[in-house]
């Protein structure tokens, strides 16, 4: 869909009408200068942003703003990961680790999805035609750590207020041609030594380097983009403050490079089994990962419950494991189905929970679970199931083949 230029009202109709079909997917809006940003939704929730000039400052900022240590920090990912947007890969790895918690994970969310919709607003009352083309069923990150729960998406029509306001107060102001992501320099800096007193000449000088964007300095000063810029306003207006195009930061994430792949040679390096671990608790998927990949079994975790039967679908483990209490279907109800499809009638499911009870275990064996394995996890008792489980289906594999 092509939105004609200056026509805010209709952008945020447009946007408002995704969350009110419950749209589950990525939104492409990209203006006739070719830059682009996306929104994500999830059931017509706000999950993620991404596009602008700088996504490594943005994503700095935030940090900084709730206080996280991982602003100073380089992250490392996993090759095998695959994600469209890398810092919402971040933040669900931090939020999986349990390094982060719940309100800075809703502020880093805010700030970012707000930024990129101010963006996306301005563009508009630039007199410039955007296009809006939704994407079905695409995610910010496809890899296990998936989307973050629904306590941790926002709800459109607010944000969408929010932003509008903040255009209002530029327009009113009359400071809209002044980008939040171009850096205020000095240009006369004896000028400007005359029109202020010394503590803010001091202070001026400090800051404005032509280093950090408005909306760097905005953070670091405490203050609105909108308020920092209406202070300036004056000093750029007498030429004595220009702003200068600064290049985005570098991406804060290193690629742990895949292991080599096991040869003949080195048969005890070789993976000895493939194993699914349907767990909606970041911290137990985790442990369970961890322990599996240095027993050298390969490990794929799914968290998000509805997920759970089409990435199945899609492999063919040695083994699942399955957690018995998570939301919207429980392990009994996802086993019982898991069993009903030909392909995974003879896989081994292990039910994994901390109800570890006679009544639980003879449930279990009603849905068709070969095994429990009870909370918290322990690696020895972990990888004697495997071993026991994967030992018999290679004997079986042996068998049919002699």
């Amino acid at each position: 869909m092509l939105l004609a230029a200056n026509n805010l009202t209709h952008l945020i109709s447009e946007l408002s009408q995704y969350s009110q079909k419950q749209f589950t997917g990525r939104i492409d809006i990209e203006n006739t200068i070719g830059r682009n940003w996306s929104l994500y939704l999830n059931l017509g929730f706000l999950v993620w942003a991404r596009g602008g000039e700088h996504p490594s400052r943005r994503w700095r900022r935030q940090l900084f703003l709730c206080k996280h240590p991982a602003r100073s920090q380089r992250i490392v990912v996993r090759a095998k990961d695959k994600f469209e947007c890398w810092d919402y890969h971040i933040l669900t790895l931090l939020a999986q680790r349990q390094a982060i918690s719940e309100s800075q994970v809703t502020t880093i969310i805010n700030g970012i999805v707000q930024e990129v919709l101010f963006d996306i607003f301005l563009t508009v009352t630039q007199n410039i035609r955007i296009s809006i083309q939704p994407r079905l069923g695409v995610r910010p990150s496809n890899s296990n750590t998936g989307i973050l729960r629904r306590s941790l998406t926002l709800e459109m029509q607010p944000n969408l207020k929010k932003v509008a306001s903040q255009i209002k107060a530029y327009q009113q102001y009359k400071i809209l041609n002044y980008l939040p992501d171009s850096a205020p320099r000095i240009l006369q800096i004896q000028r400007l030594r005359q029109e202020v007193n010394p503590a803010t000449y001091q202070k001026l000088t400090k800051l404005l380097t032509g280093e950090k964007s408005i909306r760097d300095l905005a953070v670091l000063t405490q203050q609105s983009s909108v308020n920092l810029t209406r202070s300036l306003a004056p000093f750029m207006g007498k030429h004595l403050v220009g702003l200068v195009e600064i290049s985005d930061l570098s991406i804060p994430y290193t690629i742990c490079p895949q292991s080599p792949p096991s040869s003949a040679k080195n048969p005890a390096k070789s993976c000895r089994g493939f194993a699914i671990c349907i767990e909606d608790n970041p911290r137990d998927a985790s442990e369970i990962e961890n322990v599996l990949e240095q027993a050298n079994y390969q490990c794929q975790t799914i968290q998000d419950v509805v997920q759970a039967l089409p990435t199945l679908l899609q492999s063919q483990p040695d083994i699942i494991f399955l957690d018995l209490v998570m939301p919207i279907v429980n392990g009994y109800e996802l086993c019982g189905q898991i069993r009903r499809i030909q392909k995974f009638q003879n896989t081994p499911i292990v039910i994994v929970t901390g109800r570890d009870t006679l009544v639980d275990r003879m449930r279990a064996k009603v849905v068709g679970a070969t095994d429990f394995l009870s909370k918290p996890i322990e690696a020895p008792k972990l990888l004697s199931v495997l071993d026991k489980y994967c030992h018999q289906k290679r004997q079986e594999a042996h068998r049919s083949q002699g």
